[in-house]
C-alpha cells in the first residue's frame, strides 16, 4: 500500500481521524498555515475538518502505529483543541508547535517546531502482587487450551497496532469484551465455502484489520460485573484492579457471605485470579502475561482464564457421543461443518475430539496448515473454506483458511 498520514482532531474526549497520501512536513505546515490564517480559535475544527481531505471518521481513539513493520504510515499530525497544540511524528522525531502560531499571516516553519517526549509505551511488569501465589489445582483440557491460546495469539497479532502503545478507556474495554469472549469460547464462527461463494469479485478491498484500523465490536459497559458465576474486575493497573476486587468482596461479605468468591482481575497484558472464602481468607495467583501486541500469550494466562470461564459457567451436560471412541468422536464433528475450525470450536464447547491441529483435511487440494487469513482473496471451486470469528455479529477481523 502507499505510504499515508494519519491525521486526528482530538478535542472534548472525540477523536476524528482520517488518512491521505503522505506529503512532506514543510507542505503540511504551509496547508495547516493557509487553513487556519487569521481564523479564530472557536473556528478551528471546522477550518482542518473541512480544509484537509483525509477521509474523516469519529473514534474514540488515536492509531500510532509509527514503526509496526508494515510500514504504510509514515506520518501522524495531531491536533489537540484542548491543548490547541499541533503533536507531529515520524520514525524520527516527535515535534510540537501551538497551533496559536498558524493563525498569524506567516507561515510557520520546521524551525519553529520543538521536540516533546511522546508518553511511554504501556509497561510489560505483571505488576507488584506479591507471593505467595496460589496455584489452582483445575486444569483445562489439552482441547481447549490449544484452541484458545492459537485464537488470542492471532488475535494479538492483529491488532498490535493498537496493543503495543497506550490506548484510551473504551478500547481496553472492548479488548477486555474480546478476550472473555475468546476465553470462554462464546463467538461466532461464521464460514463462507466455495460451493456457497463462488466469484472472482471481491467482496471488500485491502486487509481484514490495517495499521489504521479501530475495534468496532461493544466495549464491557461496568469496572466490575459478574460473568456467570464469577466477578470481572477490569483496570489497567492489575494492582488497581486486586484493590478494587479486595474491596468488592469485602461489601459482599458483610451483606450474606457466600461459600466462595472468585474474580477475574484483567488488564489486557496481564490476568491473574482472586478467591476469598466465606471466612475472609485471600490467595491470587501469580499474574500471567496475556495480550501486549508483542509477545503471544503465555501458557498460564490461558490457563488461568479458561480456569475463570470454566467456574463461571457449569458444563454442557455428557450424552452418548462421550462414549464414543475419539476417533469417531472427530468423525461426528467433522460433520457438524464445512470446515474444521468451527467443528474444532464445537469439539472445546463439547469436550469431544481430539486436540485440533490446524490442518485442513487430507484431500490434496485442500490440505496443508490452516492459517489466519489478512485479506480478502478471489475464490474458485477449489478454495478451502474461510471461518471468519464475530463477537455479537461484529467482524473481529480474524478469519482463518
Amino acid at each position: 500500500m502507499a505510504p499515508t498520514s494519519s491525521f486526528n482532531i482530538v478535542g472534548e474526549g472525540l477523536v476524528f481521524s482520517g488518512v491521505r497520501n503522505a506529503e512532506n512536513l514543510g507542505e503540511a505546515l504551509v496547508l495547516f498555515s493557509r487553513l487556519l490564517s487569521r481564523k479564530p480559535k472557536n473556528a478551528t475544527f471546522d477550518a482542518l475538518f473541512q480544509g484537509i481531505h483525509a477521509d474523516w471518521s469519529l473514534h474514540d481513539d488515536i492509531v500510532n502505529p509509527l514503526g509496526d513493520k508494515r510500514q504504510a504510515l509514515v506520518t501522524v499530525y495531531t491536533f489537540d483543541l484542548d491543548q490547541d497544540m499541533l503533536y507531529f511524528s515520524d520514525a524520527t522525531q516527535n515535534l510540537q508547535i501551538p497551533l496559536s502560531c498558524f493563525r498569524s499571516d506567516e507561515i510557520v516553519l520546521l524551525e519553529m517546531m520543538k521536540p516533546y517526549e511522546p508518553p511511554p509505551p504501556p509497561s510489560l511488569k505483571n505488576g507488584a502482587l506479591p507471593p505467595p501465589y496460589w496455584k489452582p489445582t483445575q486444569s483445562a483440557s489439552v482441547r481447549s487450551v490449544s484452541f484458545v491460546k492459537r485464537v488470542l495469539s492471532d488475535f494479538g497479532h492483529l491488532w498490535r497496532h493498537i496493543l503495543r502503545r497506550g490506548y484510551s478507556e473504551h478500547t481496553f474495554r472492548q479488548f477486555a469484551m474480546a478476550i472473555l469472549r475468546i476465553g470462554s469460547l462464546d463467538v461466532d464462527i461464521r464460514e463462507e465455502a466455495s460451493r456457497w461463494l463462488h466469484t472472482s469479485m471481491l467482496p471488500q478491498r485491502g486487509p481484514h484489520v490495517w495499521i489504521h484500523s479501530r475495534p468496532t465490536w461493544k466495549a464491557c459497559g461496568e469496572q466490575i460485573f459478574p460473568l456467570g458465576k464469577i466477578m470481572v474486575v477490569l483496570n489497567q493497573n492489575l494492582d488497581r484492579a486486586h484493590s478494587l476486587a479486595e474491596a468488592d468482596a469485602s461489601k459482599l461479605l458483610m451483606a450474606e457471605p457466600p461459600n466462595s468468591m472468585l474474580y477475574l482481575l484483567l488488564s489486557v497484558q496481564h490476568v491473574a485470579l482472586y478467591k476469598v472464602d466465606c471466612n475472609g481468607a485471600t490467595k491470587y495467583t501469580e499474574p500471567a502475561a496475556l495480550l501486549n501486541g508483542t509477545d503471544s500469550p503465555s501458557n498460564e494466562a490461558v490457563l488461568l482464564l479458561l480456569h475463570a470461564t470454566a467456574a463461571a459457567f457449569p458444563p454442557l451436560p455428557r450424552t452418548l457421543v462421550h462414549k464414543l471412541p475419539v476417533e469417531l468422536q472427530d468423525r461426528v464433528l467433522s460433520n457438524v461443518s464445512e470446515g474444521q475450525v468451527k467443528a474444532a470450536h464445537l469439539g472445546c464447547l463439547l469436550e469431544l475430539g481430539s486436540t485440533f491441529g490446524w490442518l485442513r483435511s487430507d484431500d490434496t487440494r485442500r490440505g496443508g496448515q490452516i492459517e489466519a487469513l489478512l485479506s480478502p482473496t478471489h475464490r474458485h471451486e477449489t478454495t478451502p473454506v474461510d471461518s471468519k470469528i464475530y463477537f455479537d455479529g461484529v467482524f473481529s477481523g480474524l478469519a482463518y483458511r
